[in-house]
């Protein structure tokens, strides 16, 4: 395939399984998708190792992007500080605030925070090296290109953000398999970000997570927006809207909307 073709791999990395999707020509168009399960034996990464080589042997695209399940990234907001000068000394400062949190375990993760306006609290995301790496030693084999490996809460955040431009404030929850994420943005700045793992996703009450959320927030304002692949949240409560990403950027809707974060990636 030439090295200027626009086609390209999309991949979504799950605990269990590697979900790949491939977007076609210019206008992106919907190409094929595959589902690789994650074996759980073996050293760490291993299974995700094998199903990244399958889902890059079947998919002849150079291109490849990526967006790396919340289960795998852990979160921090960084408040503004005048004394700190560039984005080293935040990434040091960065270290410091997941240690002091995650301990010897955050010495094993790559950790990155984004840009924002002066005064504004920053994102910070942490991610294991060894999956990472895993990662790269599978593209670099075939010679794959990756444009970009992106947390599944920030690629749903910008989606949601880039369709609804005036959403700049309220709560926002996230939900995957296994994981909720919620949010409170307040004139497009981040306020408060907490993980929230579900042990039992079905029996989850988004109405109750928040409103715990809210009292160890400090914070009963703003509307509620949930983000989710699939159907709404029976929650029933006025001032709440949900945004299905499986709606959104022309996503194919004959397949499983579980491929939607990867299609947005």
């Amino acid at each position: 395939m030439s090295p200027l073709s626009p086609d390209a791999l999309h991949l979504l990395l799950l605990p269990d399984a590697v979900l790949a999707i491939s977007r076609l020509g210019w206008r992106r168009r919907y190409g094929d998708s595959r589902r690789y399960s994650v074996s759980t034996g073996g050293g760490q990464w291993q299974g995700h190792g094998t199903a990244l080589g399958k889902a890059f042997a079947d998919f002849p695209m150079r291109r490849t992007r990526v967006v790396l399940a919340d289960q795998f990234v852990r979160y921090r907001l960084l408040p503004w500080r005048d004394d700190l000068r560039g984005s080293a000394e935040y990434q040091a400062w960065a270290r410091v605030e997941f240690a002091s949190v995650y301990g010897s375990l955050a010495d094993d993760w790559l950790i990155v925070s984004d840009d924002c306006v002066p005064g504004q609290t920053r994102l910070a995301a942490a991610v294991p090296t060894g999956l990472l790496g895993v990662l790269n030693d599978a593209a670099r084999a075939l010679g794959r290109p990756l444009l970009s490996a992106r947390p599944c809460f920030s690629v749903a955040v910008n989606a949601w953000q880039a369709r609804f431009p005036a959403a700049r404030d309220g709560w926002v929850m996230f939900d995957q398999p296994g994981q909720t994420c919620v949010a409170f943005l307040e004139s497009g700045a981040w306020r408060w970000l907490r993980q929230q793992r579900n042990v039992d996703a079905a029996a989850q009450r988004p109405n109750e997570v928040l409103a715990s959320e809210q009292v160890l927030a400090g914070i009963d304002t703003g509307g509620v927006t949930t983000l989710g692949c699939g159907t709404s949240p029976a929650v029933g409560a006025a001032g709440w809207q949900h945004v299905d990403l499986a709606a959104l950027d022309g996503f194919p809707s004959a397949i499983d909307a579980a491929y939607a974060a990867a299609w947005l990636g």
